[in-house]
């Protein structure tokens, strides 16, 4: 025992014994904990929560990496103006895919959105105003705004022939237009209620003759087409139909707007939804997508005319030109037919909802 005593005699007290670390086999190394049953090894529970951590972080990474392949599925499908509304197929019609034309993209994109470019837009419109060679149409969508327009535009801007401010419709206004060319397109501003192809050939014969005017010199149109929410559209397009002028329309007609039900007619419906409502917007994509020399396209939502108006006003002021508020607004009646639009319905629109996305969200 003398090693352990000192110089003065009293025990000096063992050193404890080091203790290591137990290697830590459960991650690879080369502990005993490896080598022995799990029931037998000390390590053993160690090494079944480590199994069921990797099990874990194994599927969350898998959930992780699922979640990302949806997002970028679903930040592609929106890029690409591939975009889905309520039930409809996936599978694009074909006369939607059309929806942009090479030509209406080019320069970065000659579609100028109200709601999202307010200030180009207003630029654009103003621009065109104090220009003397530059006339200013309306493509007129039934039930989006456009009488309300009108209205702003013509008392602002009065046409010297009265015969202008009938706006309506199709194959009478043409011959009116047909037989006074002259005076529709000298006018600051016109509109028109017309299908696609008879705008185009307002706007065509209207550039040919204010060259002519002009000596071959340039001239400018901007045409600016209103736009509204499709279902909200046809529902108030409907209410019109059967609650004024029902006289006017044929037997079928009256008789579904007079029992006023979609499941009581449904054939009717239905026909009226993929025809004649969603010709509204198929003319709207026609019209837009008209790529010629001197033409601009502007496009405003329902939901923007209020401010449009301020914008007007404040645009138009340094001008010196005072904008006067319309005295007409085109109301709706409800006092026959209060139309319910169901889901089925709605689902025949997928024409008009798509191209309203593309020229909405998509521009």
């Amino acid at each position: 025992f003398g090693s352990s005593l000192g110089s003065s005699g009293r025990r000096r007290p063992h050193p404890r014994p080091l203790r290591l670390r137990r290697p830590m086999g459960s991650f690879g190394g080369s502990s005993n904990c490896n080598t022995e049953p799990s029931g037998t090894s000390p390590c053993g529970s160690s090494n079944d929560a480590v199994a069921r951590r990797r099990r874990i972080a194994m599927g969350m990474s898998s959930v992780a990496i699922a979640l990302l392949i949806l997002a970028a599925a679903i930040w592609r499908d929106q890029v690409g103006l591939n975009l889905r509304v309520g039930l409809m197929p996936i599978k694009r019609q074909e006369d939607v895919a059309e929806a942009f034309t090479d030509a209406a993209r080019k320069d970065g994109g000659r579609l100028i959105n109200y709601h999202r470019y307010p200030d180009r837009f207003m630029s654009v419109l103003a621009g065109c105003i104090q220009e003397s060679g530059c006339r200013v149409f309306l493509n007129h969508m039934y039930k989006a705004g456009g009488t309300s327009l009108e209205g702003l535009m013509f008392e602002t801007f009065p046409p010297k022939d009265g015969r202008i401010r009938d706006t309506c419709c199709e194959e009478g206004l043409m011959s009116r237009f047909r037989n006074n060319r002259l005076a529709f397109c000298s006018a600051k501003f016109s509109a028109y209620q017309l299908e696609g192809h008879l705008f185009e050939e307002v706007l065509r014969s209207c550039l040919d003759i204010n060259r002519d005017v002009a000596g071959g010199e340039g001239t400018r149109v901007v045409v600016i087409t209103p736009l509204r929410e499709p279902i909200q559209r046809s529902v108030s397009q409907i209410n019109q139909l059967c609650n004024k002028n029902l006289g006017w329309r044929n037997n079928a007609t009256r008789e579904a707007c007079q029992r006023c039900s979609y499941d009581a007619d449904r054939s009717f419906w239905d026909d009226l939804a993929e025809s004649f409502l969603n010709d509204a917007f198929r003319s709207a994509r026609h019209v837009t997508g008209l790529a010629l020399d001197g033409v601009e396209h502007l496009l405003i939502d329902t939901l923007d005319l209020h401010a449009f108006s301020d914008s007007l006003r404040i645009a138009l002021a340094s001008l010196n030109v005072r904008v006067v508020a319309p005295k007409y607004s085109n109301g709706e009646s409800t006092k026959l037919c209060d139309f319910k639009m169901p889901s089925a319905m709605m689902r025949k629109l997928r024409t008009s909802t798509e191209i309203y996305l593309n020229l909405t969200v998509g521009q």
